[in-house]
């Protein structure tokens, strides 16, 4: 069974990132001093940066698609016109 990570307020200026177990104990991974930091690590002991790598991936691939479309028409308009001269 997976257990998911979590962030708590272990001191007044300390944020600590663990997940609880069996027998509701705590696991600490990491302290932070700041909550967003806290946070991130998270994330990512939670998977979630394999989803904005994913996304960022899939864009890219669109991008590259468009661009080679772009460039395979630039390619036949040159074939074109060569052919004609």
């Amino acid at each position: 069974m997976g257990y998911s990570w979590i962030y708590i307020k272990s001191e007044s200026d300390q944020w600590t990132v663990g997940f609880y177990g069996p027998q509701d104990r705590f696991y600490r991974d990491s302290d932070h001093e700041c909550r967003e930091e806290a946070a991130k690590r998270c994330a990512y002991l939670n998977g979630e940066y394999w989803a904005d790598d994913l996304r960022q991936a899939m864009f890219d691939i669109q991008t590259l698609e468009k661009r080679i479309a772009d460039l395979q028409r630039t390619v036949n308009e040159m074939r074109s016109h060569h052919s004609l001269a």
